[in-house]
């Protein structure tokens, strides 16, 4: 019974070391659509696993770290778990593709908010990388979510 117990915890702290483990590549890769692409993914499947202080928290390192304005991420990580989860019911009844689309999209829009802040405030923002790290966030994530499917089948059920 105690093994049951131990394995039931480690599947709902799964969500919370993916997202973890996510940021912290973005951090020492630069490609920060693999953090919203976890955040999404998790949102979507398992809102009630993902606790908004881990967010917070994940934002503020993030920008501490990155050299970034502080609180950029953490908005941007609380704006996306809000837009899916105003929609959570509604996605969670969708085929991939429309997921992929919907991901697609708001990394699309994250790249171009981030520019014309950038831009706003005169910082020096390259336009090719963020474009690359959004066609790549977007090519990932089929990718994950082949990952992740085995370890949300076991957490729904």
């Amino acid at each position: 019974m105690k093994f049951l117990i131990n394995r039931v915890s480690f599947y709902q702290y799964f969500p919370g070391f993916t997202i973890i483990l996510c940021v912290l590549l973005s951090i020492f890769t630069d490609i920060q659509s693999l953090a919203y692409i976890a955040i999404f993914y998790w949102c979507v499947f398992r809102f009630d696993l993902v606790p908004i202080s881990l967010l917070v928290c994940l934002g503020l390192i993030y920008d501490s770290l990155c050299s970034h304005f502080l609180g950029e991420e953490t908005f941007l990580y609380l704006i996306l778990m809000s837009l899916v989860y105003l929609d959570h019911h509604f996605l969670l009844r969708r085929d991939f593709f429309y997921l992929w689309k919907n991901i697609s999209v708001l990394i699309v829009a994250i790249t171009v908010c981030k520019w014309l802040l950038a831009a706003n405030l005169n910082l020096g923002f390259f336009i090719a990388w963020q474009l690359f790290d959004a066609c790549l966030g977007i090519c990932i994530f089929p990718v994950f979510v082949r990952l992740m499917a085995p370890m949300y089948s076991k957490l729904s059920t």
